[in-house]
C-alpha cells in the first residue's frame, strides 16, 4: 500500500531527525515540546525534496497534529496553508499528465 510506505518513509525521516540515545523524562510540556522538535526536523530535512510531495504532506500533517495539541493556532494555520499549496502542486501535476490520475488507472489484478 503507497499510503503504508509513505508512512514508513516519513517514519525514517522523523528517525533520523530524532537525537539518539535515552529520551529523558521531562513531563508532559516537555515531551510536547521534544515531540514539536522532531518534527520540526523531519520537516527541514524533506521540504527539500522535490520528488516526495507525498512524504512532505504526511509530516507536514504530523506536524499540524502537534500544534494542535499544544494549541499553538497560528502555527497550526500555517501547516494548513502549507499543505493545500503541495495538494495543489499535486493536482497541477496530474492535470498536466506528470502524475497519473488514480481514477484512470487501471485496478490492480
Amino acid at each position: 500500500n503507497a499510503q503504508d510506505e509513505q508512512g514508513a518513509q516519513a517514519a525514517k525521516v522523523v528517525r533520523s531527525a530524532t537525537p539518539s540515545g535515552p529520551i529523558p523524562n521531562w513531563g508532559e510540556d516537555t515531551s510536547r515540546q521534544a515531540a514539536l522538535r522532531c518534527l520540526q526536523r523531519a520537516h527541514e530535512r524533506v521540504k527539500t525534496l522535490d520528488d516526495e510531495t507525498e512524504l512532505r504532506v504526511h509530516v507536514l500533517r504530523q506536524l499540524r497534529a502537534q500544534h494542535a495539541l499544544m494549541e499553538q493556532l497560528q502555527q497550526m494555520q500555517w501547516c494548513e496553508e502549507q499543505i493545500d499549496a503541495l495538494h495543489l502542486n499535486i493536482e497541477s501535476d496530474v492535470g498536466k499528465g506528470a502524475i497519473p490520475d488514480p481514477e484512470t488507472l487501471s485496478p490492480a489484478v
